[in-house]
């Protein structure tokens, strides 16, 4: 990823030798009617943070393009309207937008529809305003995916992406990708090398077992 800023956090994802990614079972293109469009993906929950509207704007503002939210429903939190069934607002949000904007789908799947997803799409964003170590950017990077970011978390850390300041810088990031397939095979490349050599269970598993060798030699010292 640009913008490197020296935070370190670890993260993983079991990406059973990037074998769960590599397997596509339903063409979606085809069964969602994307076709050939140029398609970006999010997957994230409807909570407002994770920067739904942002997305429902990046859709408006490219109309010649296919914007996916994968994800599912929270219960509203405030003054217990979650136990009579109420979701949380960005979800009603999403679904007029669903209705509203041609090019704007939101889906809740299973796992595999959501491997085909990464599989199949051209670019993942990610436009939350607080992330911690999101585990959806690296299976994007996994699966191949390039992606792009609003600078939370680790993602500046992170390989095979791009990561910009607002909407404006994202909508221009996406764009620039759109145009560049040489670009999107770069990243993806970087991406797919880093998930499979650093965040993946075993590697991360022996670092802690050298971070444990290393204390006990400090203590015994």
């Amino acid at each position: 990823g640009k913008n490197i800023n020296g935070r370190k956090r670890t993260i993983l994802v079991d990406t059973q030798g990037l074998g769960e990614f590599q397997k596509t079972e339903t063409d979606l293109r085809q069964k969602w009617k994307i076709d050939n469009r140029f398609w970006l993906l999010n997957v994230s929950n409807h909570v407002q943070t994770k920067g739904h509207r942002t997305l429902r704007n990046l859709a408006k503002s490219l109309p010649e393009m296919i914007v996916t939210n994968i994800g599912n429903p929270v219960p509203v939190e405030r003054f217990g309207l979650g136990k009579i069934g109420l979701k949380s607002p960005c979800y009603y949000e999403c679904l007029c937008g669903n209705v509203l904007i041609d090019n704007y789908i939101t889906k809740q799947t299973d796992r595999q529809t959501l491997i085909d997803a990464y599989r199949q799409a051209d670019v993942f964003v990610m436009p939350s305003e607080r992330e911690a170590a999101p585990v959806v950017i690296l299976e994007a990077m996994a699966a191949g995916l390039p992606w792009v970011s609003f600078d939370v978390g680790n993602v500046a850390e992170l390989s095979g992406g791009i990561v910009v300041k607002n909407e404006a810088q994202m909508r221009e990031a996406i764009l620039e990708l759109q145009q560049s397939p040489t670009l999107r095979q770069q990243l993806s490349t970087q991406g797919q090398q880093q998930a499979a050599e650093r965040y993946n269970w075993k590697q991360v598993a022996e670092q802690y077992w050298q971070l444990y060798q290393s204390v006990v030699r400090d203590f015994e010292n």
